[in-house]
């Protein structure tokens, strides 16, 4: 999964204990200039953290978890 190799990129780089609880990606629009929305979930110590972001770069969902970390 995309979701999984991003976050664990970022774990690499930047070391945390956020577990990934949702990696999701949707076309909002059609064709190829489609934009894409994207919803993150993570949890760390009982504590729950949720961001969500749309960009028409098909490449935003790298960004997510970055945001949430």
């Amino acid at each position: 999964m995309a979701g999984d190799a991003i976050f664990n990129a970022i774990h690499a780089l930047a070391p945390h204990e956020a577990k990934l609880e949702l990696f999701q990606v949707h076309a909002v629009t059609r064709a190829t200039d489609a934009q894409a929305e994207v919803s993150v979930r993570l949890s760390e110590n009982g504590n729950i953290v949720a961001g969500k972001g749309a960009d028409p770069d098909t490449l935003s969902p790298r960004r997510a978890p970055m945001s949430q970390l």
